[in-house]
């Protein structure tokens, strides 16, 4: 961004990235996602620095072999840079394209030690995977939107986009839209700002096409989030030289040095403020970020939007806890999430007495409250009077909680 539109919309754009929630959330988990939105990104840098330099065509094989070995989206990057090559650059991108085709592969499989025997048959497999991905039972979870658990294939044609939009700062997503917007009357640097608006739309409509898996709020969609920042850089850029020329005409300024490095500074300021606040009042639960279009966490929360999915809220304080309440030998059942508790006995960060069990009896539930797999007694639990023995919530929502059976059971007077 630096390259293409100046140091400030460079930081700005950077900053952006740091404060988006899920981004900062992501990046302290060892997921595939991100590093997946990583690839993607520079994957479509390298291809528009070899547009004009074949050394960096090769780079490009290289990170989009490296991508391929991420995950299986990855494939299709390749769809939207020769899209918007062909458009704006057809005679410049064969070197491209031959990287992409013989070098990519070649680190792929070079990459991938389970690719080094009968090589064709599993990259085959490789691809039956992530296509068929959204058709098995097995890997089609439900999703909760507005109160309604539904599959992915029965979302709504702007479910991608409106989960971005409810899950990025405001400023950001605001931003973003005036850089879309500025693409109509930009002179310089449109092609570039167009490359960053196709992926981002790419990666969007992704969720819209038959067999797409978008459960885990913006996991499935984490590429199209460092796009955003981009765009909110070009949005940046666009303010701040609108915000330059109308100072420069204002007779009580000329006196002003450095007045562009001034205004870029107050906005910066100005947009990264409220990002920063999000992404440090709801730490270490950023992936349970919503934004004020919905009303925030409590209001997405209110209106039937998945709050917690990914056993973050299972902190190592909760731990702490569970280890310092529980009585020895407990029984305990955390339901879907029983899997986690028994790897943190494993990592010896919860107590081996403790007993997680699969069975009917035990007196302590703990439920972590992802609502799509919850049963109805244990929405009872979460939503009615009963106190947890144990619980974390954020900005008053519940996202995992301990309820003690023994203490629901005994006599009232």
């Amino acid at each position: 961004m630096k390259e293409l539109f100046g140091a400030a919309t460079g930081l700005f754009s950077a900053l952006a990235v740091i404060l988006t929630p899920n981004l900062f959330g992501f990046a302290h988990i060892a997921v595939t996602d991100l590093p997946l939105a990583s690839m993607w990104f520079l994957t479509s840098y390298s291809f528009w620095k070899g547009l004009s330099n074949w050394k960096w065509s090769i780079v490009l094989g290289v990170i989009w072999g490296l991508a391929l070995s991420t995950k299986f989206p990855a494939v299709l990057i390749l769809i939207p840079l020769i899209v918007w090559a062909h458009l704006f650059h057809r005679d410049k991108y064969v070197n491209n394209l031959s990287t992409m085709l013989f070098v990519a592969p070649t680190v792929m499989v070079a990459t991938q030690p389970y690719l080094w025997h009968q090589t064709g048959l599993r990259v085959l497999e490789f691809l039956y995977e992530g296509i068929s991905r959204g058709y098995r039972a097995e890997t089609n979870f439900g999703v909760l939107f507005f109160g309604q658990i539904l599959p992915s294939s029965q979302l709504p044609w702007y479910y991608s986009f409106f989960m971005v939009g409810v899950t990025t700062p405001e400023p950001l997503v605001v931003l973003a839209s005036l850089g879309v917007m500025s693409i109509a009357w930009r002179k310089n640097r449109r092609s570039a700002a167009l490359l960053l608006f196709f992926n981002a739309v790419f990666i969007l409509v992704l969720g819209v096409m038959p067999g797409a898996v978008l459960h885990d709020g913006v996991r499935q969609m984490l590429s199209v989030l460092p796009f955003l920042a981009a765009l909110a850089g070009v949005g940046f850029h666009a303010l701040l030289s609108w915000l330059v020329k109308f100072l420069q005409n204002r007779h009580a300024l000329t006196q002003v040095t450095r007045l562009e490095t001034k205004a870029a500074g107050i906005l910066i300021l100005l947009g990264c403020f409220s990002p920063f606040l999000d992404v440090y009042l709801c730490h270490p639960f950023q992936l349970s970020f919503y934004n004020r279009f919905v009303g925030g966490v409590r209001g997405a929360y209110a209106r039937g939007l998945e709050t917690t999915y990914f056993m973050e809220a299972v902190t190592p304080n909760f731990l702490r806890a569970l280890n310092e309440t529980l009585p020895r030998s407990a029984p305990v059942n955390a339901s879907v999430a029983n899997f986690i508790f028994l790897f943190y006995q494993k990592e010896g960060r919860l107590r081996p007495d403790i007993k997680i069990t699969n069975g009917q009896s035990f007196d302590y539930s703990i439920i972590l409250n992802r609502r799509t797999v919850l049963g109805p007694g244990e929405r009872k639990l979460v939503d009615g009077p009963t106190k947890p023995l144990l619980s974390v919530d954020l900005a008053g929502v519940p996202l995992v909680s301990v309820f003690e059976f023994n203490a629901l059971t005994k006599p009232t007077r």
